[in-house]
């Protein structure tokens, strides 16, 4: 049995810049004086708050205390109030049309032939908070290939979420019962698309083959940053690393990943990178 965690954002798609638009408002709503230049030099806030904070591998927790470090603003108890005003913000640009919104070459393909594999599970295992991860996959019909995973909002830290994914996995496939243990993550109502996001599967049909308690050498983590790498290989899974994101594939030739490819366009070389790791 392998368990197969995908991050999101440069991995499996890009969204159309979505994500770093809805932070960029939510900050603006909730801390004014940036904008007004009322905090801090007393000159006016231009560009982005986020300007020189890159953001990609970090969990959204990391990258809004980064920023509200970075301008003077004392983080305690505004982290739950910001990501509120960030789901609803995101939610607002995920419903405005976006051309450079898309899926990375050969996601979909990759998703729909491990999901019928004897033996694999899907899951995430991403830095962004779980009700931001759901928005982002449900205009293109994701959510379904992942009834589980880990998030941003279970920890600020990436390092440890790969533990949370693999007892989430364990608790549900040991437990007999199915994926969404009750708890579907929009308190049980289906999402926009009027589908759960199970799609219907069942995951107790044992599809997945036969339930054993995995360890972190069951799993993979597929990722596009050098931060995707280390969570993994720090708990000794694997790592496989696709240049579609913020960098290139001779830097991450440079982590300990055990494969790096230029993307997923290539569905048999993929799978065979899962089969070698």
């Amino acid at each position: 049995m392998k368990l197969v965690l995908f991050d999101i954002d440069g991995t499996l798609l890009d969204s159309g810049g979505a994500g770093s638009m809805a932070l960029n408002a939510a900050f603006r709503e909730l801390f004014p004086a940036w904008e007004t230049g009322l905090r801090g030099t007393g000159s006016r806030g231009t560009g982005s708050p986020f300007d020189g904070i890159r953001m990609g591998g970090k969990t959204d927790t990391e990258i809004v205390m980064e920023a509200m470090n970075k301008h003077g603003i004392e983080a305690d108890g505004k982290i739950p109030v910001f990501m509120d005003a960030y789901v609803r913000h995101l939610k607002v640009q995920i419903g405005i049309f976006n051309p450079a919104r898309r899926l990375k070459p050969g996601v979909r393909e990759a998703l729909n032939a491990l999901d019928i594999m004897e033996g694999v599970a899907l899951g995430l295992l991403t830095g962004n908070i779980e009700e931001g991860a759901r928005i982002k996959l449900e205009p293109f019909g994701l959510n379904g290939y992942f009834p589980l995973g880990a998030f941003g909002s279970d920890s600020a830290d990436r390092n440890s979420l790969l533990p949370v994914a693999l007892e989430r996995f364990n608790q549900n496939w040991q437990s007999g019962q199915n994926w969404q243990s009750g708890q579907n993550w929009q308190s049980g109502q289906n999402w926009q698309s009027g589908q759960n996001w199970q799609s219907g599967q069942n995951w107790q049909s044992g599809r997945a083959g036969k339930k054993q308690k995995l360890t972190p050498s069951d799993c993979i983590v597929v990722g596009d940053t050098p931060r995707d790498v280390e969570c993994a290989k720090i708990h000794g899974a694997h790592s496989v690393a696709v240049a579609t994101g913020g960098y290139t594939a001779a830097e991450l030739l440079n982590t300990e990943a055990d494969h790096v490819l230029e993307d997923m366009g290539d569905t048999g070389l993929f799978l065979n990178c899962l089969e070698l790791v």
